[in-house]
């Protein structure tokens, strides 16, 4: 089997077209693409349709009788306080006002399309949203002054991707205790002074990707009852994360999961009860993983990348690694320090026929000769 490309493709975002004189083009996207160019593979099924009741298609609260028939943006006062008396609105709403400091908007209770906060350079608060319980999408962007997200407090679900981005005084998620799904991706990168995910705490189900890319998070409690990822995990570019502490719910892995360059990551802690993975597993350039720790629950996955792990020193935690396909596409390589008899080791549990489709780069000793591993 050849080895397959895992990229984390992020939707594309509506153009707003305002309902009312406003000028509805969106002109600076959330980068909250997190620069994923990935290696892990992307063939396994990840539809929630065959694994979850929670589709955003069984959504059947569609109600839009009173609400404002249309997209609508809010660019000036006057385009805030003429939707204020709109309890919903069937299309997207954007804000995107550089004078506003609060979302007053104390009607709205859903937004049927997306909702989208972007680029408001003085927004400190999104209290005036405490009624909002519903919203078909949520982007969070570039908003400089803005710290938490309190003002969310009643927002139960959102139907489509949420999405935290390039906030740059974002120190918490306080504001959405209350969220319990997200159908669509979320995403959460590029805060640069978020140092926690408290406020996700009744969280329990992701039906498409998450990511998360933040400079100073140490670790990833406040996820503690996440028990399902349907799409992908890509955790990656987080330069203090030491472990992933926060997933311990996890147990079986519907996507490709991507653990990369978080340069002080020392544990795999975490992870473990996870027990099979559908998709690949990645586990590339953390520089300071000394061992696979928190695997030792993990029994099954179609494909294994371990790649440019500079302090790896034992592949240690992958001894029940043995429910593996016959298509199993294996891949340890460039670990400065990792013994090569200490992959044959473990090769021996996982595959005993001792196939590997690439391994090279690792600490050379007797079961490397003639460049290429050689297992007794």
């Amino acid at each position: 089997m050849k080895q397959a490309i895992f990229v984390l493709m992020c939707p594309v975002l509506l153009v707003l077209s305002s309902g009312c004189g406003s000028d509805g083009d969106a002109g600076t996207d959330a980068d909250t693409d997190a620069d994923t160019d990935t290696d892990a593979d992307s063939d396994a099924d990840t539809d929630a349709d065959s694994d979850s009741d929670t589709d955003a298609d069984s959504d059947t609260d569609t109600d839009t009788s009173g609400c404002y028939d249309g997209h609508y943006l809010i660019s000036s006062i006057d385009d805030l306080n003429a939707f204020q008396p709109y309890p919903c609105i069937a299309g997207n709403l954007e804000i995107r006002f550089s004078n506003l400091t609060t979302v007053d908007l104390p009607s709205l209770t859903a937004v049927h399309g997306e909702l989208r906060i972007e680029g408001n350079e003085n927004l400190t608060s999104l209290s005036g949203l405490e009624n909002l319980a519903k919203v078909g999408g949520l982007i969070i962007s570039n908003n400089v002054a803005l710290p938490n997200l309190s003002g969310l407090e009643n927002l139960t679900k959102v139907t489509g991707d949420l999405w935290i981005a390039d906030n740059a005084v974002l120190t918490s998620l306080s504001g959405l205790e209350k969220l319990t799904i997200v159908w669509g991706d979320l995403r959460i990168t590029d805060n640069a002074v978020l140092t926690s995910l408290s406020g996700l705490g009744k969280l329990t189900d992701v039906n498409e990707d998450l990511v998360i890319t933040n400079a100073v998070l140490p670790n990833l409690s406040g996820l503690d009852n996440l028990t399902s990822v349907y799409g992908n995990l890509w955790i990656a570019d987080n330069a203090v994360l030491t472990s992933l502490s926060g997933l311990e719910n996890l147990t079986m892995f519907y996507g490709n999961m991507a653990i990369r360059y978080n340069a002080v990551l020392t544990s795999l802690s975490g992870l473990d009860n996870l027990i099979s993975i559908e998709g690949s597993l990645t586990i590339e350039g953390n520089a300071s993983l000394a061992s696979l720790s928190g695997l030792e629950k993990l029994t099954s996955v179609p494909g294994l990348t371990i790649e440019n792990n500079a302090s790896l020193t034992s592949l240690s935690g992958l001894e029940n690694l043995t429910s593996v396909p016959d298509y199993l596409w294996l891949n340890i390589s460039n670990n400065a320090v990792l013994p090569y008899c200490d992959i044959c080791t473990q090769l021996a549990a996982i595959d005993p026929q001792n196939t590997i489709d690439s391994c090279s780069g690792n600490a050379a000793d007797g079961c490397y000769v003639n460049d290429e591993l050689t297992c007794n």
